[in-house]
């Protein structure tokens, strides 16, 4: 009898010892959660992921799409640059039309600079660079330069490394595209509009 009494306790003992270890892990998980909640530093991070969250999510929803000569230019709020040098007579139809596609998308156009040329120098009387710091420093809010030109002037011959590195300074984040209304921009307004994630648009 003793010796069957020995033999049930051996079996009861670790089915007991089990079943204490998972009543201590499950107790351990339940109370896990709760003690990670009530840290300050847990309701620090949720509200901070919510507030990227909101932020990138209604900047996505702002984000417009217009269509021009077949090219697809994204942005909320642009800065235009219009060419108001000589050679660009005869070409206001033209420009109407362009900055008439993106109103009509939703875009907004309000902000707009003459340019003496499309020249990227420091120096050159005929870069854009001046009026294009001027539109950013007022309007920092602008996500997206359109640069309308004949790119016919050959101002793109007195282009310079530094103007260049001030362009993409000035830009930032932002897209720049090329609007030209006459002639094929230079391979560097192509290699400035991809890098930036823009494009060259041209009047077919």
């Amino acid at each position: 009898m003793r010796e069957v009494e020995f033999r049930i306790a051996a079996k009861i003992e670790p089915d007991t010892e089990l079943a204490r270890k998972v009543r201590e892990r499950s107790g351990a998980r339940t109370h896990g959660p709760t003690l990670l909640i009530l840290r300050p530093g847990f309701w620090l991070t949720m509200f901070a992921a919510i507030g990227v969250f909101t932020a990138v999510r209604a900047y996505q929803t702002d984000i417009s799409v217009a269509e021009v000569h077949g090219k697809e230019v994204r942005g909320a709020r642009v800065l235009v640059l219009i060419d108001d040098s000589g050679s660009m007579k005869n070409t206001e139809t033209e420009v109407s039309l362009q900055l008439g596609r993106l109103a009509q998308a939703g875009i907004a156009i309000d902000l707009r600079n003459k340019i003496p040329g499309y020249a990227i120098s420091l120096t050159d009387g005929y870069s854009l660079l001046p009026k294009l710091k001027k539109g950013i420093s007022s309007n920092p809010s602008v996500d997206v330069v359109y640069v309308i030109s004949d790119f016919s002037g050959g101002d793109d011959a007195v282009n310079d490394s530094t103007g260049y590195l001030e362009l993409l300074r000035l830009l930032g984040a932002r897209r720049i595209y090329w609007a030209s209304v006459r002639a094929e921009p230079a391979p560097i307004y192509h290699h400035i509009a991809r890098q930036t994630k823009g494009d060259v648009i041209r009047k077919n």
